[in-house]
């Protein structure tokens, strides 16, 4: 099953060109459904590998993301995280 339950923390990223988070727990470029597990609230982001993860929790979102669904002063907070399986093209 493609789900999760950890903890987020947010961090800016440099590039907001996309709705980014990190966590090692999904597939890189996979778009993850985030819930709130407190209140309900949920976002969409896409997997980036390349930032690092604090020790103590199981994935990163950029700030304004993970201020959808929380606020920064709850950090971090209890989240599901749900995604589709990441389709790979053949060069057939």
């Amino acid at each position: 099953d493609n789900e999760i339950l950890t903890t987020t923390q947010f961090l800016r990223y440099a590039d907001i060109s996309v709705r980014r988070c990190s966590t090692m727990l999904a597939p890189e470029g996979a778009l993850l459904t985030v819930l709130n597990v407190d209140n309900g609230q949920s976002v969409t982001c896409t997997n980036t590998q390349g930032i690092d993860v604090p020790a103590g929790v199981g994935m990163v979102m950029h700030t304004d993301v993970y201020a959808l669904i929380g606020d920064l002063v709850d950090a971090p907070l209890p989240v599901r995280v749900s995604w589709e399986d990441v389709q790979v093209e053949d060069d057939e």
